[in-house]
């Protein structure tokens, strides 16, 4: 899954470079109840949820250790 979620990082660095913080931040905001959290789970249930522990794992793990705070 970090392939993925690393593939959705470097999709953002084309507008915005999130640091380890706002890209988690951003994968709660894909979680809480609202339109986002809508278009996700219209995928397939629970996918919000997964792919905010996803990001958050990516950017805990990855862009922290890497000095993107």
């Amino acid at each position: 899954m970090r392939a993925e979620v690393a593939d959705l990082h470097r999709g953002l660095t084309r507008m915005w470079t999130p640091d380890a913080e706002a890209f988690a931040h951003l994968g709660r905001v894909y979680a809480e109840e609202g339109p986002w959290r809508e278009v996700h789970e219209k995928v397939a249930p629970g996918l919000a949820d997964y792919q905010r522990a996803a990001m958050e794992d990516y950017a805990h793990h990855v862009l922290a250790e890497k000095g993107e705070r």
